[in-house]
């Protein structure tokens, strides 16, 4: 294996006279520190110094060493599909990476999408601040000034476009607009950064809706020798990084993974004496140490932690839900019901330890189709939980309300009337 610090004078081509276009076929920017050549971790030290304070693990030299190889008009044979966990420099990385390619003049149009344009402009303003660097403007003056136009004036440096003197352009999309036939002086994008795509309310039409913008507007706006990489942690079951990762994605095909990797691997999370909790396990990377994540845990809690840090999501695989398809309806567009249920699964404690309590509403059409109208997870009192099933039996004209007695009993026939009683007088 190539040691990543050694000189890249005997793998790129020699560089071309100083008047010579830096935008060839084929042809990767030596980058220069000083006066070396470098490899990508010498250049990130030397460049984003406040960046590399951690060394790179395993699947960070993964990333980089792809990104490393582009050259400029060379097609890629293979999307990189990076899934890091919530806190392990995913986006950082994303950044960093489109200013290298642009530094090593091997790539010149870059899109950075997201799932909404105010995501998208976050993330161009950051490239924005790296761009500014006082240490990139000494190896590469051009790449850290706005292009300007014949009168003087800047040609394009917003909030969602950058405009670089080198030739080097960058557009944030989001995919709530994204549009079709995206160029700029007829250059087609060649590099494109798909990041947090996915949200974790995200329903099923709207993942199919995101899915239809990245595979009708997105991609296919990119130049023949497009780059695509992907970051994203795995958000919940359905989401677009799941289907990337399991394969149940029908585009994109050509893709090499990269984890799931979480930010901890053999994690285990105890409740604390006193209150709060502890993880234990190994970490996947110093910059996402043990002490950090038990930050994490006491600020989100386990739940919130476990998927967003672990990328431990819910699968419907082998469930008694398996052999059912989904599919979302407006609520404007529902049939005449026939029957509705409100069904309440009532915990007897609501303290910190306490199973959550679950709702649901559902209703069901003349020609037995089912439909589910509403659903809510979460600790609560006894009597709240059948406070709020009386009510959803109001909002829906629901004909039965059924109360699950496995613990309780009986008792639960008290909880109810007294509930009621409660409803009825306010």
């Amino acid at each position: 294996m190539t040691n990543l610090l050694e000189p890249l004078s005997a793998l790129l081509p020699p560089p071309p006279p100083a008047a010579a276009n830096l935008w060839q076929p084929g042809y990767a920017m030596r980058v220069a520190v000083g006066s070396d050549y470098v490899g990508w971790e010498a250049w990130l030290h030397a460049t984003y110094p406040q960046h590399t304070r951690y060394p790179f693990a395993p699947h960070h030299c993964d990333i980089w060493d792809w990104l490393w190889l582009l050259k400029y008009r060379v097609p890629v044979e293979e999307a990189l599909i990076a899934i890091l966990a919530r806190g392990g420099g995913k986006s950082t990385t994303g950044e960093a990476g489109l200013v290298a390619v642009a530094r090593r003049r091997s790539r010149r149009f870059g899109l950075y999408v997201c799932g909404t344009q105010d995501q998208a402009d976050k993330h161009v303003a950051t490239v924005s601040a790296m761009l500014g660097s006082d240490r990139l403007a000494k190896q590469d003056p051009d790449l850290t000034r706005r292009k300007l136009t014949q009168f003087g004036k800047p040609a394009g440096w917003r909030r969602n476009r950058l405009m670089t003197a080198a030739g080097f352009t960058l557009d944030g999309i989001g995919l709530d607009v994204a549009m079709r036939g995206i160029k700029v002086e007829e250059v087609r994008p060649d590099f494109i950064l798909l990041d947090d795509l996915d949200a974790r309310d995200d329903s099923l039409n709207t993942i199919e809706k995101k899915i239809a913008a990245v595979t009708e507007s997105i991609l296919p706006a990119g130049s023949d020798d497009v780059a695509v990489l992907f970051v994203q942690n795995l958000i919940h079951e359905d989401s677009i990084a799941s289907r990337l990762t399991d394969g149940r994605a029908d585009f994109l095909n050509n893709r090499r993974i990269i984890g799931p990797i979480p930010a901890l691997t053999n994690a285990q999370i105890t409740p604390k004496d006193g209150g709060g909790w502890r993880i234990t396990g190994t970490p996947t990377w110093e910059g996402q140490s043990l002490e950090t994540c038990n930050r994490q845990l006491q600020l989100e809690g386990p739940t919130a932690f476990r998927r967003e840090r672990l990328h431990e999501v819910e699968s419907s695989a082998g469930s008694i839900f398996e052999h059912i398809a989904f599919q979302h309806i407006d609520a404007d567009k529902l049939p005449d019901m026939v029957h509705t249920v409100v069904a309440v699964d009532p915990a007897v404690t609501s303290s910190d330890h306490s199973d959550a309590c679950g709702l649901i509403a559902a209703s069901r059409d003349a020609s037995g189709n089912t439909y589910f109208l509403r659903a809510h997870e979460e600790r609560m009192t006894p009597q709240t939980a059948i406070l709020q099933a009386l009510r959803w039996c109001v909002d829906f004209r629901a004909q039965t309300l059924i109360v699950e007695t496995d613990q309780g009993g009986k008792t639960w026939d008290s909880v109810v009337n007294e509930a009621w009683r409660i409803l009825t007088e306010t």
